[in-house]
């Protein structure tokens, strides 16, 4: 596995990303091209049976941000571990079946997990990137039992 910080991962995830250039032209096609890639060729069908065919038009035409605002964030984004890791509990959520759709998924828990030491991941079976809509019941249970493991001390 290639670190958090060397050159080989940064371009393995730019090269993930690449279904995300791909998809910067705007519009329904972009926003289509970037689910198939990140989520499945069933992304629409998942997204008009949870929220409704006007859902899957909001996120259409809400996904014009995501392409001009965070992709080219993301692909500037470097990933580089400090001197004081974050010791803080960390809950990483992954679809299951994320890895079979592309690296990306993987690759961001990887990384995560390098720099977060504390990190628990856990891998919810038959999901990818669409877990909250694919299986709400077991997101909850997954954030549920951390929280209990991980109790937040009161703030005073």
């Amino acid at each position: 596995m290639a670190s958090a910080e060397s050159p080989d991962h940064r371009d393995n995830v730019k090269g993930s990303l690449s279904v995300v250039r791909a998809a910067a032209m705007g519009g329904q096609g972009a926003f289509e091209t970037f689910m198939r890639g990140v989520c499945g060729d069933r992304s629409r069908e998942i997204i008009e049976r949870t929220l409704g065919r006007a859902g899957y038009e909001q996120a259409v035409r809400e996904s014009s941000f995501f392409f001009r605002d965070e992709v080219p964030a993301c692909l500037q984004w470097q990933f580089v571990s400090t001197e004081e890791p974050i010791r803080q509990p960390v809950l990483i959520l992954e679809g299951g079946d994320g890895r079979k759709v592309g690296l990306l998924s993987q690759q961001v828990t990887e990384v995560s997990t390098t720099l977060l030491p504390r990190a628990e991941v856990a891998l919810i079976a038959n999901t990818n990137h669409m877990l909250p809509l694919q299986d709400p019941e077991a997101l909850g249970e997954a954030i549920a039992s951390f929280v209990r493991r991980h109790p937040i001390a009161a703030l005073v």
